[in-house]
Protein backbone atom coordinates (compact mmCIF):
# COMPACT_ATOMS: atom_id res chain seq x y z
CA UNK A 1 0.00 0.00 0.00
CA UNK A 2 1.53 3.65 -0.99
CA UNK A 3 0.12 6.79 1.67
CA UNK A 4 -0.85 9.18 -1.52
CA UNK A 5 -0.64 12.22 -1.00
CA UNK A 6 -4.48 13.10 -0.85
CA UNK A 7 -4.29 10.96 2.29
CA UNK A 8 -1.46 13.40 3.82
CA UNK A 9 -3.40 16.22 2.92
CA UNK A 10 -6.68 14.49 4.31
CA UNK A 11 -4.33 13.95 7.47
CA UNK A 12 -3.63 17.40 7.78
CA UNK A 13 -6.57 18.61 7.71
CA UNK A 14 -7.76 16.36 10.47
CA UNK A 15 -5.22 18.67 12.65
CA UNK A 16 -2.64 15.46 12.94
CA UNK A 17 0.51 17.89 12.31
CA UNK A 18 1.92 18.21 15.85
CA UNK A 19 2.70 14.45 16.40
CA UNK A 20 5.54 11.77 14.96
CA UNK A 21 4.30 8.16 14.73
CA UNK A 22 6.96 5.41 15.38
CA UNK A 23 6.74 1.67 14.52
CA UNK A 24 8.13 -0.30 17.48
CA UNK A 25 8.86 -3.35 20.23
CA UNK A 26 7.04 -2.25 23.62
CA UNK A 27 9.14 -4.57 26.20
CA UNK A 28 9.45 -4.54 29.73
CA UNK A 29 12.44 -2.44 29.69
CA UNK A 30 10.31 0.13 27.23
CA UNK A 31 11.16 1.19 24.09
CA UNK A 32 14.67 1.49 21.81
CA UNK A 33 14.87 4.83 20.50
CA UNK A 34 17.98 4.55 18.25
CA UNK A 35 20.12 7.88 17.77
CA UNK A 36 21.62 9.78 15.69
CA UNK A 37 18.86 8.56 13.03
CA UNK A 38 14.88 6.69 13.68
CA UNK A 39 12.21 6.65 11.19
CA UNK A 40 8.70 8.22 11.87
CA UNK A 41 5.93 9.31 10.24
CA UNK A 42 5.03 12.35 10.23
CA UNK A 43 1.22 12.98 11.44
CA UNK A 44 0.12 16.16 9.42
CA UNK A 45 0.96 12.83 6.56
CA UNK A 46 -0.40 10.05 7.83
CA UNK A 47 -2.09 8.51 10.29
CA UNK A 48 -0.94 6.33 13.14
CA UNK A 49 -1.42 2.98 11.51
CA UNK A 50 0.07 4.18 8.43
CA UNK A 51 4.02 3.69 9.59
CA UNK A 52 3.50 -0.18 9.65
CA UNK A 53 2.88 -0.61 6.05
CA UNK A 54 4.33 -2.18 4.38
CA UNK A 55 6.09 -4.54 5.93
CA UNK A 56 6.19 -3.80 10.21
CA UNK A 57 2.39 -5.36 11.18
CA UNK A 58 3.69 -7.37 14.28
CA UNK A 59 5.05 -4.32 15.75
CA UNK A 60 3.04 -1.13 17.89
CA UNK A 61 2.58 2.29 17.05
CA UNK A 62 4.03 5.06 19.66
CA UNK A 63 3.01 8.35 19.13
CA UNK A 64 4.96 11.89 20.32
CA UNK A 65 4.26 15.27 20.22
CA UNK A 66 7.21 17.34 17.87
CA UNK A 67 6.45 19.71 20.63
CA UNK A 68 8.40 17.18 22.82
CA UNK A 69 11.36 16.92 20.94
CA UNK A 70 14.34 17.75 23.72
CA UNK A 71 15.76 21.41 23.39
CA UNK A 72 18.96 21.31 22.40
CA UNK A 73 21.76 20.46 24.87
CA UNK A 74 25.50 21.39 26.00
CA UNK A 75 28.35 18.67 26.83
CA UNK A 76 31.45 19.72 27.86
CA UNK A 77 34.21 16.74 27.45
CA UNK A 78 37.60 15.95 29.40
CA UNK A 79 39.49 18.39 27.72
CA UNK A 80 36.80 21.06 28.45
CA UNK A 81 35.55 21.43 24.64
CA UNK A 82 32.16 22.29 24.75
CA UNK A 83 29.51 20.69 22.01
CA UNK A 84 25.78 21.61 21.22
CA UNK A 85 23.88 18.42 20.60
CA UNK A 86 20.33 18.83 19.32
CA UNK A 87 17.88 16.51 18.18
CA UNK A 88 15.48 17.97 14.50
CA UNK A 89 12.46 15.95 12.61
CA UNK A 90 13.03 16.08 9.55
CA UNK A 91 10.76 15.27 6.71
CA UNK A 92 12.45 12.58 3.90
CA UNK A 93 9.38 11.04 2.67
CA UNK A 94 9.94 7.60 0.44
CA UNK A 95 8.22 6.31 -2.57
CA UNK A 96 6.12 4.18 -0.76
CA UNK A 97 5.58 6.17 2.15
CA UNK A 98 5.43 10.02 1.60
CA UNK A 99 4.96 10.63 5.09
CA UNK A 100 8.47 9.12 6.19
CA UNK A 101 10.34 11.53 8.05
CA UNK A 102 13.39 10.86 10.68
CA UNK A 103 14.19 12.41 14.25
CA UNK A 104 18.12 13.45 13.58
CA UNK A 105 20.66 14.11 15.45
CA UNK A 106 22.80 16.96 14.98
CA UNK A 107 26.20 18.60 16.64
CA UNK A 108 27.04 21.80 16.27
CA UNK A 109 24.57 22.02 13.69
CA UNK A 110 26.28 19.29 11.68
CA UNK A 111 24.32 16.02 11.23
CA UNK A 112 25.65 13.50 13.17
CA UNK A 113 25.30 9.68 11.05
CA UNK A 114 27.40 7.56 13.80
CA UNK A 115 25.61 6.89 16.92
CA UNK A 116 29.74 7.15 18.84
CA UNK A 117 29.99 10.92 17.87
CA UNK A 118 27.07 11.53 20.58
CA UNK A 119 28.02 11.23 24.50
CA UNK A 120 26.35 8.61 25.93
CA UNK A 121 24.93 11.24 28.57
CA UNK A 122 23.36 13.13 26.50
CA UNK A 123 21.67 10.17 24.45
CA UNK A 124 20.15 8.90 27.35
CA UNK A 125 18.73 12.11 28.28
CA UNK A 126 17.22 12.43 24.86
CA UNK A 127 15.74 8.50 24.96
CA UNK A 128 14.09 9.36 28.32
CA UNK A 129 12.41 12.72 27.03
CA UNK A 130 11.20 11.02 24.16
CA UNK A 131 10.25 8.02 26.13
CA UNK A 132 8.32 10.32 28.29
CA UNK A 133 6.41 11.89 26.28
CA UNK A 134 4.80 8.66 23.98
CA UNK A 135 2.15 7.00 24.19
CA UNK A 136 0.95 3.67 22.79
CA UNK A 137 -1.32 4.19 19.80
CA UNK A 138 -1.66 0.42 17.91
CA UNK A 139 -0.79 -2.53 20.19
CA UNK A 140 1.65 -4.87 19.44
CA UNK A 141 0.50 -8.09 17.58
CA UNK A 142 1.64 -10.72 20.05
CA UNK A 143 5.39 -12.98 19.98
CA UNK A 144 8.20 -11.61 18.39
CA UNK A 145 8.89 -13.14 15.02
CA UNK A 146 12.07 -15.25 15.06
Amino acid sequence: MFISRYRAMRASVHGLSDKCYWACWFTPEGVDIRLPEDSVNRGKYSEPGDVLFPNYFHLGVAEFPVSKIPTPRSFTDQQGNVKDYELKVEHDPKEENYAHSEVRAFRERLRVTHSGKIPITVKSEFRQLIAEAMVIRVAMSAGRPS
